[in-house]
């Protein structure tokens, strides 16, 4: 034990760098953190976000943990533990992972995704550059010592946490945030920098290459202390612009889902007829015709698309000339996103509820999990004269059919990411106090069993819901629940229908119907939706 922990010093002559012990050592090495890597991945894949980055939080202990022991090791074994600890500080390429990993999943918001690009960027290349390029150690070192053991384990572990972070997906690579990923980079060389001029040494190679292929730059520049550091780091951050490059090369177009359900002003019951009241020719013409950016893909309650097609009026029932809060939503998107590719999935059925028909998993015992539309000949007609219906039978068709769109997506060679969930619905709720006070919990428990269902594709997935109207009994109660929700969950919006004056008394002229918004609120009410999406432009 003694000549593998160098205690003394060690008597084995090092086998050298690129012997076979190093190859067969490393080679080991890079099988198990690539097989590991992928494993754990593929488990996680369809976990939440917060199972997703307990991998990341394991990993960055670990990782933090092993680099910190052998610093703490290797100052007790040395005759100058000050000097053995300045020369041993985490700012080398491999171990920067001890910052980068924890920045990674510990910090929020744009930091946490610019670290996470960071550790994915850097990890895969200490885990493979790192082992197999590292010249110095093995020329200094037996294969299996101390120093070696531990370097490989913690270039596998960066490694590791970039594959992993590759196969789940939480890499994001947004154009947006590399130059967050080139200031963390900078911010660690100069540190790194400062360091080296007043131990001195050789952190992140700015003062040599150390057998390293930094080498032959030096040598180009006879060793300039300005100019050698500035092309180390230059060629740091054109590593950075090629990862980029190639991935976005090698990736797949996004396809960005809108998800609208809900129940019959989800379907949209405004009349075709009473458009040119409201709007132009023109514009009711292209709502006519759809559009060919954004597609839909529908069951809207007695009728069903086949498979995507063109977002446009008519998305509704089998017997009704109405349009639905879906062309609103096109508008406003096609506006905003021009030419870029957005997927809307929209299931929804008139006369439904939360407290039974949308009712999901864990939103209550009666949940049925083997209940679905089609289970009887017509069941819209059959519900119509108060046949029972099986609790759950609206939740069943929403995943059905998403899961449909994510498939036919995919068979598309896209990359499907639900992008927002628009939710119209709370109506067939407001009739007791009794079903609306139960509002708040059950579609806590929706939302939260659609995220479990679908983890694996929401992408900064926002929640969009909107309030009832207030000719329903109890529409405070519904409503109340659904602002509640929006401010204790994150990601969550309201829309105040009522204040942004959406109405219902006014359409069919002479027989107005109250119970569903006029045509001009049903287009406004898809815009409303749409604001609250943010799109990745094409």
């Amino acid at each position: 034990m003694k000549e593998f922990f160098g205690i003394g010093g060690y008597q084995r002559t090092p086998e050298g760098y690129m012997s076979w012990q190093h190859l067969l050592f490393v080679t080991l090495a890079t099988i198990i953190m690539i097989g590991s890597a992928v494993l754990i991945g593929l488990i996680k894949r369809r976990s939440d976000y917060k199972g997703k980055n307990r991998v990341v939080i394991i990993t960055a202990i670990l990782f933090d943990v092993i680099e910190t022991s052998r610093i703490v090791f290797v100052c007790c074994r040395s005759d100058d533990p000050w000097r053995s600890f300045l020369i041993n500080l985490p700012l080398f390429l491999c171990t920067l992972m001890a910052i980068a990993l924890p920045l990674a999943a510990f910090s929020k918001g744009r930091l946490k995704d610019a670290a996470l690009d960071f550790v994915f960027i850097f990890g895969i290349l200490g885990g493979l550059i790192g082992n197999y390029g590292a010249g110095q150690n093995f020329n200094a070192y037996p294969v299996l010592s101390f120093e070696n053991v531990v370097s490989v384990i913690t270039h596998c572990l960066g490694g590791f946490a970039s594959i992993y972070l590759g196969v789940v997906g939480m890499a994001s690579m947004k154009k947006k945030n590399i130059w967050l990923t080139f200031c963390i980079l900078i911010g660690f060389c100069g540190v790194a920098y400062i360091a080296d001029i007043s131990i001195p040494y050789n952190y992140m190679f700015l003062m040599g290459g150390d057998g390293t292929p930094y080498d032959l730059f030096y040598a180009m520049v006879n060793g300039h202390k300005v100019f050698y550091p500035m092309i180390v780091v230059l060629l740091f951050l054109l590593y950075i612009v090629a990862f980029y490059f190639i991935f976005y090369k090698l990736k797949k177009k996004p396809a960005q889902i809108i998800v609208l359900a809900g129940q019959s002003n989800a379907v949209g019951v405004g009349h075709f007829t009473c458009l040119p009241l409201h709007f132009t020719q023109d514009r009711i013409e292209k709502w006519r015709l759809g559009y060919d950016k954004i597609l839909i893909n529908y069951y809207s309650h007695d009728k069903k698309s086949d498979g995507f097609v063109k977002t446009s009026t008519g998305c509704t029932e089998k017997t009704k000339n109405t349009i639905g809060p879906e062309v609103g939503i096109a508008e406003e998107i096609d506006e905003r996103y021009p030419d870029t590719d957005v997927y809307i999935v929209k299931c929804a059925f008139g006369g439904t509820s939360l407290y039974c028909d949308w009712l999901s998993p864990t939103g209550g015992k009666e949940y049925d999990p083997d209940a679905y539309a089609d289970q009887k000949e017509d069941i819209m007609a059959n519900y119509g004269v108060g046949d029972p219906i099986r609790p759950g039978w609206c939740y069943n068709e929403l995943v059905k059919l998403l899961k449909e769109s994510i498939k036919t997506l995919s068979e598309k060679r896209l990359n499907p990411k639900i992008k927002a969930f628009c939710w119209m619905q709370g109506e067939g709720d407001s009739i007791t106090p009794a079903i609306a006070g139960q509002y708040l919990r059950r579609y806590e428990a929706f939302i939260a069993d659609f995220k479990k269902q679908f983890s694996g594709y929401l992408d900064e997935c926002i929640y969009v819901d909107a309030g009832i109207n207030n000719i329903w009994q109890d529409f405070k109660m519904v409503n109340d629940a659904k602002k509640e929700f929006a401010e204790k969950h994150e990601n969550s919006y309201f829309i105040d229908t009522i204040a942004e004056g959406l109405t219902t008394a006014n359409e069919p002229e002479g027989e107005p119907d109250i119970y569903h918004y006029d045509t001009d609120s049903v287009i406004k009410l898809g815009h409303l939706f749409a604001k609250n999406v943010e799109i990745d432009r094409s």
